[in-house]
């Protein structure tokens, strides 16, 4: 029965559609703009995330009436990580505890894809 669970959610893993996405971060209508791209577990160079990413600029823009400016990971936050040990030190009074954390602080940054162009302009009849 665990070997069966553990084939079947292997399996389901392996199936997921990819839980990529692209949103619009600035917009400058009929412009251009910034959007944003997670790829979830797909490379960035995937047909089908490239797709999505050009679906939100051409929204902006009209079919084929965009012009990639920039790509790339642009720096949006920081995350600290604690390692170390917590220990907990009773004193002689019942309500008094003092915890105390011994390690290493990490600052790490956090980091997103995104991708600034610009809406070309209408072509000539």
């Amino acid at each position: 029965m665990r070997t069966s669970f553990f084939l079947f959610f292997a399996f389901a893993l392996i199936s997921l559609p990819g839980c990529y996405s692209a949103r619009a971060i600035k917009v400058f209508p009929g412009k251009g703009g910034v959007v944003e791209v997670n790829p979830g577990f797909k490379s960035l160079t995937d047909p089908e995330v490239q797709a999505a990413a050009m679906k939100v600029m051409e929204a902006n823009c009209g079919f084929g009436r965009v012009k990639v400016i920039e790509e790339g990971y642009v720096k949006v936050g920081e995350k600290t990580e604690t390692t170390g040990e917590e220990q907990t030190t009773k004193h002689e009074s019942w309500r008094s505890k003092t915890k105390s954390t011994q390690g290493q602080v990490k600052t790490v940054d956090i980091n997103s894809w995104r991708i600034t162009y610009e809406c070309l302009g209408n072509a000539s009849p």
